[in-house]
């Protein structure tokens, strides 16, 4: 349903109040580290696999989809699933078609690359949103 007011559309979006939005960056900051560094040095722990795994389906999609700052968390993380396994469906053909198939460089390469987009993440200023105005008469009032 769209709104009465068009001018509704251009307002600021809040970030949601309970909780922080670098949780999510910080954890899966660690995430890409564990396993980046433990596929690079071929270290063989408890839960490796799932640690994988978890990465493969999170961390790549979020690592770039958190720069949008999407209004519902839940469609964030639903799309950070579709973009994480699109990334590695991708990579997986460009291996196969340049028959060099090693998949613990992949896994290496993207937890190096979301590594320092995470950081970015946790790094940059926090946005606070101004509020929106309206000009009239050439003056600026708060709507």
């Amino acid at each position: 349903m769209l709104a009465d007011d068009p001018t509704q559309l251009l307002e600021p979006v809040e970030e949601p109040a309970p909780g922080s939005p670098r949780a999510p960056a910080l954890v899966a900051l660690v995430l890409a580290v564990v396993v980046g560094v433990g596929t690079a040095a071929d270290v063989h722990y408890p839960g490796r696999l799932p640690a994988t795994v978890l990465f493969a389906a999170v961390v790549p999609g979020w690592s770039v989809l958190a720069y949008l700052r999407l209004p519902d968390r839940a469609l964030a993380a639903i799309l950070s699933v579709v973009a994480s396994v699109a990334v590695f469906v991708l990579i997986a053909q460009g291996m196969v078609l340049a028959h060099a198939w090693r998949p613990e460089v992949a896994v290496v390469v993207l937890a190096a690359g979301s590594g320092v987009l995470l950081v970015g993440q946790l790094v940059r200023p926090r946005a606070t949103p101004e509020p929106a105005t309206a000009v009239r008469d050439g003056s600026a009032s708060e709507v």
